[in-house]
């Protein structure tokens, strides 16, 4: 099965987990961009052989090098719709993060997170739901912060920021054009 049949089948349960369980411990997310989903792949062979399908079926916003390894981010000429079974309102998946795997770390391939773009300060955020047990590690990146709540009994992440991805590669290249 190839990443884009992967995505149409495993999005919708993914993000309906995610949503239901987030709702459970009393985050409300109906208001917020659901800004994009990341796909983690075990080799860089079948990075590769990601990235060329996601290519077809869309269009590659970014390719960089973070945290030692290549992160493509795409953005899907058709976006993948999930209804909200809290709110009933149908979202739109449409960026598709893409990392390859780090050297001497295993990912299994699959639906790793996802991330949602809040107005709230960070500080704000975790106090409205200070029973959970978020990571802040992430809020001190200079380029879009973020803070998440790992749920690994369930087997994935939700980040949250202030901009969404697509927004903020726009100004990282305008920032390398003008630097």
């Amino acid at each position: 099965m190839g990443v884009i049949e992967a995505l149409e089948k495993d999005v919708t349960p993914f993000v309906t987990q995610v949503l239901h369980t987030l709702h459970g411990h009393g985050i409300d997310v109906s208001e917020n961009m659901m800004d994009h989903v990341c796909y983690r792949v075990e080799s860089l062979s079948e990075y590769e052989e990601c990235k060329l399908e996601l290519s077809s079926k869309g269009c590659l916003l970014i390719e960089n090098n973070i945290g030692g390894r290549p992160i493509a981010t795409f953005k899907l000429n058709n976006p993948i719709l999930v209804t909200d079974p809290i709110s009933k309102q149908v979202r739109e998946v449409r960026v598709i993060e893409l990392p390859s795997p780090k050297t001497g770390s295993f990912y299994k391939t699959g639906l790793e997170h996802v991330e949602f773009v809040i107005a709230d300060s960070f500080e704000h955020f975790i106090s409205k739901h200070e029973k959970l047990s978020f990571s802040t590690k992430g809020s001190f990146k200079p380029v879009n912060p973020e803070i998440s709540l790992k749920f690994k009994e369930l087997g994935f992440s939700v980040k949250f920021h202030h901009m969404p991805l697509e927004q903020v590669i726009e100004l990282e290249k305008a920032a390398e054009v003008v630097g």
